[in-house]
Parts: C-alpha cells; sequence; structure tokens
C-alpha cells in the first residue's frame, strides 16, 4: 500500500472531521473510499479531462471571509458578471 499527504485548509479540515466522527468513518479510510468511487465511476471508454468547465473555477476564488462553500452562487455569478 502506498501513502498519500494531502494537505487542506482548516476549515474543511474542521468539517472532514465532525463528518467522520458524526458518521463513524476514519478520515483515511473516507478518503480512501471516495477516490475509490471516483475512479470507478469514470469508465475506460471515457477519459478524464479536465477540460471541463467546473475544474476552470477551483482555486478560482479567494476564501478570505471564508464563506465560498457556504456562498458559491453569490461568488459564481459575480464571477460571470464582471
Amino acid at each position: 500500500m502506498k501513502s498519500l499527504t494531502v494537505r487542506i485548509d482548516e476549515e474543511t479540515y474542521r468539517k472532514l472531521d465532525q463528518f467522520c466522527r458524526r458518521e463513524g468513518y476514519t478520515k483515511t479510510g473516507l478518503i480512501r473510499k471516495l477516490i475509490r468511487s471516483f475512479l470507478e465511476g469514470i469508465s475506460e471508454e471515457e477519459s478524464f479531462s479536465f477540460d471541463h468547465p467546473f475544474w476552470r473555477l477551483v482555486g478560482a476564488f479567494e476564501d478570505e471571509a471564508g464563506d465560498v462553500s457556504e456562498n458559491k452562487d453569490k461568488y459564481v455569478a459575480e464571477a460571470y458578471e464582471g
């Protein structure tokens, strides 16, 4: 088995920790399950691509107020307006 390090911000870590405690997962077990689920959802016929418009949004917003995930619609609308 290989090891993988993932760095996340404090708020995301706090939410992940709360979810895992509430649902009875370990963080490692949940992340492993999510990665497997993601990879199994991609058929061999289709190639995964980061060309989808969604991926252009990753990292596109400064989160100084710590509210992007709660107000994502507002941030996306502002990005398309301006």
